[in-house]
């Protein structure tokens, strides 16, 4: 990020980073070496209901200079000239209520509530890759990282095609059971499975529980497949 910013000083390049999910990590100290040098950018983008626990309308964009907002997107029409003021009030008069619950959590909460919130996201991915290593039956393929871990099953044949089609349908099956729920992707050309440990109120059992679930799954797929 340091290079980015050092490059787009010397050209005169505004540098915009879409911190959609990750950018919260910022408020703790594994995050914030994570993503070294993003107090440099010129605008940041990102998606409150992801990792700052907010409803899904919320969303943030800040900019280093609240006046670039207001030069490019105000405008004042003669029937708004009443209203508005000149200099730097800020008005609130197009925003709603759901635009002030991200400003009321960090009030109610704190700062501090906040960061450790986070940081369990940390935390419980890299318990989530702990134990799906313990079963025995996961290929990590990326390990925990921003409180996010991807891994494949892994057939006890090796049979690289069954793999492919357990981790695949595998996430049907868990959203039918409805316990737990982990997205599936692609990385390197193969179906991997997703999760997304962010929510501070999961527990190491919650973890525990659905690993166990996956793998007991995976197995019937396997037994069905095979």
């Amino acid at each position: 990020m340091d290079e980015l910013a050092d490059f787009c000083q010397r050209e005169d390049l505004w540098l915009h980073v879409d911190g959609a999910y990750g950018a919260p990590a910022m408020l703790t100290e594994r995050g914030e070496r994570t993503l070294k040098g993003l107090q440099r950018v010129d605008s940041l983008a990102l998606d409150a209901h992801k990792w700052l626990f907010q409803p899904i309308e919320c969303g943030v964009v800040l900019v280093r200079e609240r006046r670039w907002l207001s030069e490019t997107f105000k405008e004042q029409p003669e029937y708004l000239k009443d209203v508005e003021q000149d200099g730097d009030e800020l008005n609130f008069m197009y925003q709603g209520v759901q635009l002030t619950r991200l400003w009321m959590s960090f009030k109610v909460f704190g700062l501090d509530a906040i960061s450790r919130a986070i940081e369990a996201g940390f935390d419980n991915a890299e318990l989530a890759e702990a134990l799906l290593r313990q079963a025995g039956c996961w290929e990590i393929v990326t390990p925990a990282q921003m409180a996010i871990v991807t891994f494949r099953y892994q057939p006890s044949g090796g049979d690289e095609e069954l793999a492919n089609r357990v981790t695949h349908d595998l996430v049907g099956r868990l959203l039918e059971d409805g316990f737990a729920f982990a997205s599936g992707t692609q990385l390197g050309g193969k179906p991997v499975m997703r999760m997304c440990c962010n929510n501070p109120r999961t527990t190491p059992q919650d973890l525990q529980t659905t690993i166990n679930l996956m793998s007991e799954l995976a197995a019937k797929l396997e037994l069905i497949y095979y």
